[in-house]
C-alpha cells in the first residue's frame, strides 16, 4: 500500500495545478514557435492545433492579429465561435509549454460555413451541441 503514496501525491498535485490554468477563461492558447499553435481547454486537453509553417498565421481564417507589434487577439474554436485572447499572469502551462494567452467568449460572431444558418447561442446544432443564450 505504501508504494502507491507517491503516485497519489503526484496525481493530487497534477490535478490541482491543472485546475489553475487560465482561471475564469474558456481556453488556453500556446504559441509553440515556427507558426505552430495549440488551443487547449482549461484542463490542458488539446482542442485544436494550428500549423502554419511558411505562411502568415494571421491570414488563414482561424486567428486574428493586432497591428505591429503583432499579437494574436482572437482564435476560432471548434464550436465555430471567435474567442478573444489576452496575456494573463495566471495563464500557467500545459504539457511543458507556457500558455501564451487565455481566451474567452466575449459575444463574438460565429464563423459560418456556406450552408449554415446563424445560431443564437442556446440553440441545439445538428450535432447536438447546445450553446448558452445571449443576454
Amino acid at each position: 500500500m505504501r508504494a502507491f503514496t507517491p503516485f497519489v501525491t503526484f496525481a493530487a498535485i497534477a490535478v490541482s495545478s491543472v485546475a489553475a490554468v487560465c482561471p475564469g477563461y474558456d481556453f488556453a492558447f500556446q504559441d509553440r514557435g515556427d507558426q505552430n499553435y495549440v488551443l487547449l481547454d482549461t484542463s490542458c486537453n488539446g482542442v485544436e492545433t494550428f500549423i502554419y509553417n511558411g505562411v502568415n498565421a494571421c491570414t488563414q481564417g482561424t486567428l486574428k492579429c493586432s497591428p505591429p507589434p503583432i499579437t494574436i487577439t482572437d482564435v476560432l474554436a471548434p464550436d465555430g465561435y471567435w474567442y478573444a485572447c489576452q496575456s494573463d499572469a495566471n495563464s500557467g502551462s500545459c504539457v511543458g509549454w507556457h500558455n501564451t494567452y487565455c481566451c474567452w467568449w466575449n459575444g463574438g460572431a460565429r464563423s459560418l460555413k456556406e450552408d449554415e444558418v446563424p445560431l443564437v447561442r442556446n440553440e441545439t446544432t445538428s450535432d447536438g451541441v447546445v450553446f448558452a443564450k445571449d443576454a
